[in-house]
């Protein structure tokens, strides 16, 4: 079978996600460890475009072609091989589960910062799976998210998006009725996180007794009670108290630049501010669009890079 697609009829915009919320809560005996999450999606996005899939009814190669289409952050693509992009990945999975083979030609915009906790690989990865399935439906929706948790931990929620809270190695996911409706500040200063060694950092034990099982559960069930009649609500207020990112301390101590632009989206005016995933990214939410842009102007000197965009 061979499709020519249409580029603009065949293409998935893979949509940053950040943490409002982080805990890490145990180490697991897979090396892994479980945490407890609130991710949003966010409008800036890479772009996807499909130009060309042949499939072949065998086991065979899957072989992928990324073609550079230009983004803010075009340079990346070229320093990351192309069997060990997650796109090709993401192929590899779907194809090799269904017992095919292929050849595909995609055209990539590339606008998502790497290395920020901003998700950019995870969602590139599962628009390329909703690309593939939108063409081929060889999966339900179920296959598709377990088959996505194969491919990295926060694949299974950027091919779902929207506001929900993820457990387990973040590839359990609930996704909440509602929306919030508010602008995010994005402040990248390009400073590299060693995302293992601030887990280590965090010295998180596999043992667990069952009282403080039992204390984190129900802390976890209230907070997850406040996430989704914030959500519901449109009421950032509802939840603000509980919110955090366990990695702060750590990632903080040894980047105290990143605290001080934390520090300064609350002085100009977010409703929360906080360190995105292991980070380096930290974002500032803001309900006021006047506010935000003027928080923009004055970060302006001090963030190498700063995105405006808003939560969908």
């Amino acid at each position: 079978m061979r499709i020519t697609a249409n580029v603009v009829q065949f293409s998935e915009n893979a949509y940053a996600k950040v943490n409002l919320h982080l805990e890490i809560l145990n180490r697991r005996h897979d090396g892994y460890h479980n945490i407890f999450s609130l991710m949003i999606s966010v409008e800036e996005s890479d772009l996807l475009k499909l130009e060309t899939l042949d499939v072949y009814d065998r086991e065979g190669p899957i072989e992928v072609e990324i073609i550079s289409d230009g983004g803010k952050h075009e340079w990346l693509l070229a320093t990351i091989p192309v069997w060990d992009n997650l796109i090709t990945r993401a192929a590899r999975a779907y194809f090799n589960k269904a017992g095919k083979s292929c050849k595909i030609s995609l055209h990539v915009e590339k606008n998502i910062p790497a290395g920020g906790g901003l998700g950019g690989g995870s969602s590139d990865a599962a628009a390329m799976l909703r690309l593939l399935n939108s063409q081929l439906d060889y999966y339900s929706n179920d296959e598709l998210m377990r088959l996505a948790g194969t491919i990295g931990a926060d694949v299974p929620y950027c091919l779902s998006g929207g506001c929900a809270i993820c457990e387990g190695t973040g590839s359990e996911v609930t996704v909440l009725d509602g929306a919030l409706d508010y602008w995010l500040l994005i402040a990248n200063n390009n400073v590299a996180v060693d995302t293992g060694a601030a887990y280590r950092a965090l010295g998180r034990s596999t043992e667990h007794d069952s009282e403080a099982a039992m204390a984190d559960r129900a802390g976890i069930d209230q907070k997850k009670m406040l996430f989704e009649k914030g959500v519901g609500a449109n009421d950032l207020g509802v939840f603000r108290a509980v919110l955090k990112n366990d990695f702060e301390p750590v990632i903080f101590k040894d980047h105290p630049e990143l605290e001080m632009i934390k520090n300064s989206m609350i002085e100009y005016g977010a409703d929360y501010a906080a360190m995105t995933g292991s980070g380096s990214s930290i974002i500032g939410v803001f309900r006021d669009y006047d506010v935000v842009r003027g928080a923009e102007a004055k970060l302006a000197p001090s963030a190498a890079q700063l995105i405006l965009t808003r939560i969908i």
